[in-house]
């Protein structure tokens, strides 16, 4: 019997991992994947072992997307956009987000699996994490008993080059003598491995554990605070870069600009200190990956931060 799984974005970053969890889980044979998306994925990131049919992104004709789902057990919903009211204003991300659910409703899928942020609240004043949380909220009522809420705060990969946040930290370590870093640093910062990452989504979705319902954080076995994660780091990749800490919130932010204008991007945003020093980027509950950052850094020590990445060119100009 064949398993038919709808995916956003199944050949981009977290769904091409979760494509290749699923591929060893069902068998190629068995297994289906609707891709929805409507990025002109890179060579090197197709799948040949299994069929998979591309939806794009049709918000105003969701008929489309729904004859699409129809036969899916599964849909894992990845869709989310980093800026706020860049391109698309984040009002407009959570009404996508939700009618994709209400889709796979529509196309009576069982499950369905949605990838959200620790510490999501949907009080937060971060736009960034009250959406999540009110996409949270609408999965858990559409699909009630048959949901998963996973909770990452940032993701690292199998290499630096997919790894944006922390091979920019690294960037930032080799390349100037001096970080500035809010307060003291000591706000704890739990990111998880993207393998993690898609076994967690692939557990909730197929509900491995009986639970029915399942909200999970989503981090490494290691929780480090964001200054000894920078030093770790340091030290590891050989960097000489000294860690300026009780700086001024809005100091930070403008040393940032000419990275961001060298490099036609945005390395953060107001609200990206603020997911930081206000324990947003942390998980109170046992780690449930497997992967060590600690073991991760060590074996990409040579090649991580030798370049910037570009969120906008990556994610956005394609």
């Amino acid at each position: 019997m064949v398993e038919r799984i709808a995916l956003t974005g199944a050949l981009s970053y977290t769904g091409r991992y979760i494509t290749k969890q699923l591929i060893q889980r069902v068998g190629s044979k068995n297994l289906e994947i609707v891709n929805l998306s409507n990025r002109k994925e890179s060579p090197h990131y197709s799948i040949e072992q299994v069929k998979i049919t591309t939806q794009p992104y049709d918000f105003r004709n969701p008929g489309s997307i729904v004859e699409a789902m129809k036969g899916c057990c599964l849909f894992i919903c990845t869709y989310w956009v980093r800026f706020d009211n860049f391109r698309i204003s984040r009002q407009e991300v959570i009404q996508n987000a939700k009618l994709l659910i209400d889709c796979a409703k529509q196309a009576d899928v069982e499950r369905c699996v949605f990838t959200s942020h620790t510490q999501s609240d949907i009080n937060s004043h971060i736009p960034y994490i009250s959406g999540k949380a009110e996409v949270e909220n609408y999965v858990k009522h559409q699909f009630k008993e048959n949901f998963g809420i996973i909770k990452p705060c940032t993701i690292f990969g199998d290499t630096p080059n997919e790894s944006i946040v922390i091979n920019n930290l690294a960037y930032l370590l080799r390349t100037f003598p001096i970080m500035a870093v809010v307060g003291d640093g000591k706000y704890p910062f739990h990111p998880v491995h993207v393998r993690d990452m898609a076994r967690l989504c692939i557990e909730a979705g197929f509900d491995d554990h009986g639970l029915k319902e399942y909200d999970w954080d989503a981090i490494n076995p290691e929780k480090l605070n964001f200054i000894d994660l920078l030093r770790l780091t340091r030290e590891t990749i050989g960097a000489n870069c000294y860690l300026q800490t009780e700086i001024p919130k809005e100091l930070a932010y403008w040393c940032t600009k000419p990275i961001n204008w060298l490099n036609n991007d945005i390395l953060i945003d107001p609200t990206d200190i603020d997911l930081l020093t206000l324990g947003i980027t942390r998980s109170d509950d046992e780690p449930l990956g497997k992967i060590h950052y600690s073991d991760w850094i060590h074996e990409n020590r040579n090649e991580l931060g030798r370049n910037y990445i570009s969120s906008i060119q990556r994610y956005y100009d394609r």
